[in-house]
């Protein structure tokens, strides 16, 4: 499990964690920013970070990852592959599936 100070420092090396005056979508102000996509381009990073998503659930029976399109297929495809091997075939990990946002009808 990485501990606040090392998941920072990826963060950091990375320059994920921008200081300045941002507008967020839901309207509200804020000072730093996580721009986790800056962090999830370099594969040893994200490695570690599916990681240690995946040890919080390390007591838990998953069948498959499920994150949205665009933004968390690096990460979802990492913590499904630090899962634990699931016990019945196809033997090639837990699944990782992402979900794309619909249109609204016409």
């Amino acid at each position: 499990m990485l501990k606040r100070e090392e998941l920072l420092k990826l963060f950091e090396t990375a320059g994920a964690i921008r200081h300045g005056h941002f507008e967020l979508s839901r309207g509200c102000t804020a000072e730093r920013y996580v721009q986790c996509a800056l962090v999830l381009q370099y594969p040893r990073f994200a490695e570690k970070l599916g990681q240690a998503l995946a040890a919080l659930f390390s007591d838990s029976k998953i069948e498959a990852v499920v994150s949205p399109a665009m933004g968390g297929l690096i990460i979802g495809q990492e913590v499904a592959r630090a899962l634990p091997e699931p016990k019945s075939p196809p033997s090639g990990g837990t699944p990782a599936l992402f979900v794309e946002r619909s249109s609204p009808a016409a």
